[in-house]
């Protein structure tokens, strides 16, 4: 495993700031995503190819079901060996647990009380929970809190706080450890596994008596030692999760538990979730146009032949293909060879088609006539060509079996209204259409010809340390800048990237405006020219 030091940067977006304590035997550091200005955690991998598909494909799984309570997966990049999810400031339990040994009732009920919505939540999903909840569970606080000073506190003291589950478990994808890193073992790791297969309401269970004190159990030993810490009443209801009849979910044995521990105290203050700033009235540079030409696909033409070129498309309808001149987003193995034009060939020219119907998103295999050649998959379900299928969430599509990518929709029920100063505001549609972006990404890294992104309103954008566009595909408002499609016509918006960054016809967009883009004009993005064209 290769050195990590403070101040280098992985795969040009990351900025290692420190290593933390090890987490489950990997490494992980504090990181800076440089296009987006967002702390993260970066955990360093060596997996090897198999695992490192069965990780993937874990992460697809958890990114599919977004929510404030699980730990936000944000890329994992087999090439760089990196697996980047968002940053929590707090601790986990294992941490709070090696402090303090063991927790009181009243305190671990109060902690705890949004557990059991979060993993009945969970298994509605039908994702997999981690063999070991503890130090995968974690309490977060706003930023100015120091955690190291709450965790020493009585919990009736603590400010606001969360609770965030991660449910992705790197162990599998690690190599063997060295001799340095054996002696390195977690609690975790020193108590038998809590029962990955067991129903979540017997899990809550386990943990709770894990974190309440109770003697190291197997899963499936048949002895229950109660704990001095409950009620009699109290450890009925853990006796009967653990050993005879698990609650219907986690929410039923909770509530059993607080009616049998009336010292549980009243709930603890729930951490509020941030309210992004209202989209303010973008500005025009006095010196370009105040209107935009119509138009419903933006090209971007790098004048540097070895840059991609960028497409913009807001139609109704999205090609996906090998077409160069069909296709929306083009599915060509690159660079060509005998080898590549092979696989190549195995696509249709218009191989699956993406449709706006509403206020929902379909995709059909094939042109919209005919099948495609060697078919289509959705999550690994077959598409077909005559019946569309809804698209919900994040998945992964496969053409051919051969050229895989995940399609993330970063949609809105509702496309707001662009406020341009000394604009008329937009006339809402009705009914109103999707806002939002659908993005796609090859999978492996695999290159294209052009970069596509299909439209409703905004797709967001910042730029990494090479100062190239990297999309927002984070699901937070507030991108650092953004496309917008909004009259007919293609705007380009810097919300906080520096004056000078974003040129436009050589105009400086300073943060807070906002330019319409025309056929022919110079669009430079730091030091990237490209030259615009519409259709």
């Amino acid at each position: 495993m290769p050195v990590l030091a403070s101040g280098q940067i992985i795969a040009d977006r990351y900025e290692l700031l420190g290593e933390m304590p090890r987490a489950g035997g990997s490494l992980l550091h504090r990181a800076r995503d440089l296009a987006f200005g967002e702390i993260v955690a970066l955990k360093h991998l060596a997996p090897s190819p198999s695992a490192r598909r069965a990780l993937e494909a874990e992460v697809r799984r958890v990114q599919r079901s977004p929510h404030p309570s699980l730990v936000r997966i944000l890329a994992i990049d087999g090439h760089e060996g990196v697996l980047v999810r968002e940053w929590v400031h707090g601790f986990s339990l294992l941490d709070l647990i090696r402090r303090h040994r063991e927790l009181p009732a009243p305190f671990a009920l109060r902690l705890l009380e949004h557990l059991p919505a979060i993993l009945d939540l969970v298994a509605a999903h039908s994702l997999p929970l981690p063999g070991s909840l503890l130090a995968k569970i974690f309490v977060r606080f706003a930023p100015e809190v120091s955690p190291e000073t709450v965790a020493a506190q009585p919990i009736t003291s603590w400010p606001a706080f969360s609770l965030k589950l991660n449910l992705i478990s790197v162990r599998a994808a690690l190599p063997e450890p060295d001799a340095e890193n054996t002696a390195m073992t977690t609690m975790a790791e020193e108590r038998p596994a809590s029962g990955a297969d067991h129903p979540p309401s017997t899990r809550l269970a386990a943990l709770l008596y894990e974190i309440l004190g109770g003697p190291m159990r197997n899963a499936r030993e048949r002895r229950y030692t109660p704990l001095p810490a409950l009620l009699e009443e109290g450890n009925g209801v853990l006796r009967r999760a653990l050993l005879d009849l698990p609650s219907r979910d986690c929410a039923t044995l909770w509530a059993d538990l607080v009616r049998a521990e009336p010292a549980a105290g009243s709930p603890a203050p729930p951490l509020s979730v941030a309210v992004p700033p209202a989209e303010p009235v973008w500005q025009r540079p006095a010196s370009l146009p105040g209107a935009g030409e119509p138009g419903t696909v933006l090209k971007l033409t790098p004048a540097q032949p070895s840059q991609p070129a960028l497409h913009v498309v807001a139609r109704a309808v999205f090609k996906i293909g090998r077409s160069l001149q069909q296709a929306d987003f083009v599915t060509r193995f690159l660079p060509p060879s005998v080898a590549n034009d092979d696989l190549t060939n195995q696509l249709s020219r218009i191989h699956v088609l993406a449709e706006r119907a509403g206020d929902h998103l379909a995709l059909r295999d094939g042109n919209g006539s005919t099948p495609s050649v060697n078919g289509t998959t959705l999550d690994d379900e077959p598409l077909d060509a005559s019946q569309p299928k809804t698209l919900r969430h994040r998945a992964l599509l496969t053409l051919g079996g051969v050229f895989s990518l995940e399609i993330i929709p970063l949609t809105t029920p509702a496309a707001a209204s662009l406020q341009i100063g000394g604009l008329e505001p937009q006339a809402v549609a009705t009914p109103p259409g999707p806002g939002g972006a659908v993005f796609f990404v090859p999978i492996q890294r695999q290159p294209t010809p052009r970069d596509t992104v299909w439209i409703f309103n905004e797709a967001g954008f910042g730029l990494d340390a090479a100062q190239r566009i990297v999309w927002d595909t984070r699901g937070l408002d507030g991108s650092p800048a953004s496309f917008f499609h909004s009259r007919g016509s293609f705007w380009l918006a810097n919300r906080t990237l520096d004056s000078g960054v974003l040129r436009v016809a050589g105009v400086p967009l300073a943060a807070g405006e906002i330019a319409a883009l025309g056929k022919g004009q110079e669009l430079r993005i730091s030091a990237h020219t490209f030259t615009i064209d519409l259709a």
